[in-house]
């Protein structure tokens, strides 16, 4: 049969929301749908060299430590923020693999055209 899927997506500015329930809610959203495959969509969590990120608008760090890592069932997590792109496969705690993938689009298209 199919495999099932569910798409998280965040805050576009999660790191406004630390002190917030975002971490309690994701965790537990991820939990009840312990079964489902889970992308998680957010708008900044690593940069173009694979780093989580970690400023004032964007928290990919504590996205990483407290929603990505300590559950099984994520398998990739998709963001922009940084013009460019990367993706790479990482383990998480569970040893579930996870692919980050960064991706800004039309800074991929616009260095094509360059190019």
């Amino acid at each position: 049969m199919g495999q099932d899927f569910l798409i998280l997506n965040l805050a576009c500015t999660p790191k406004v929301l630390v002190n917030s329930n975002l971490y309690i809610w994701a965790n537990s959203v991820l939990k009840y749908y312990s079964k489902y495959k889970v992308i998680i969509v957010t708008h900044g969590y690593i940069n173009t060299v694979g780093s989580y990120t970690d400023s004032s608008g964007v928290a990919g760090v504590e996205i990483w430590n407290n929603i990505v890592n300590p559950n099984r069932n994520v398998v990739a997590v998709i963001c922009g923020h940084i013009h460019g792109a990367y993706n790479a496969s990482v383990v998480a705690e569970h040893g579930n693999i996870v692919e980050n993938l960064l991706l800004i689009a039309r800074a991929t298209r616009m260095a094509a055209m360059d190019g």
